[in-house]
């Protein structure tokens, strides 16, 4: 029963890839002096990168206006994720979202390894997380920074 179980993890994890992947129109892999790894466009309205490096809050904020776009709002990023599934299933990733002057920081779930995709730091943990404005560059599940217009170069 267990091995069945798993093989129908397995399968449902392999069609939500396809699923994520069937969606993405570019990707461009780079490497420069920034170090990023890769560069996915999604349309035209949600962009991400996945990075060497972990960037705090932030960083993360500032990344996104680097490419002339901004941060997600956490419903934005809730809604995209509720459409098209997690971005990187069978990972633990959060990106950053929200404002600074809004004062509405947030970092959501774009994964489902140990939550489920869509989930808010804020909202269901009740406080931004310890770790995001952690400069360490070491946090290995904030190295995605997901953001909405500007190019994606």
């Amino acid at each position: 029963l267990s091995q069945l179980k798993a093989r129908m993890q397995t399968a449902r994890r392999t069609k939500r890839e396809k699923k994520v992947h069937m969606k993405v129109k570019e990707t461009q892999v780079e490497e420069d002096e920034s170090k990023q790894r890769h560069c996915v466009v999604l349309w035209k309205e949600v962009k991400w990168d996945r990075l060497e490096e972990s960037l705090p809050w932030s960083k993360a904020e500032q990344h996104a206006t680097s490419k002339g776009g901004r941060l997600l709002s956490f419903e934005e990023a809730k809604k995209f994720l509720r459409k098209h599934g997690p971005i990187y299933p069978g990972e633990n990733h959060w990106a950053a979202v929200g404002k600074q002057k809004d004062r509405k920081r947030d970092f959501v779930q774009i994964g489902d390894q140990n939550h489920s995709a869509g989930k808010s730091q804020v909202r269901d943990f009740k406080q931004f997380p310890w770790w995001g404005d952690s400069d360490s560059g070491k946090i290995p599940w904030m190295n995605v920074v997901l953001w909405s217009g500007g190019g994606g170069d």
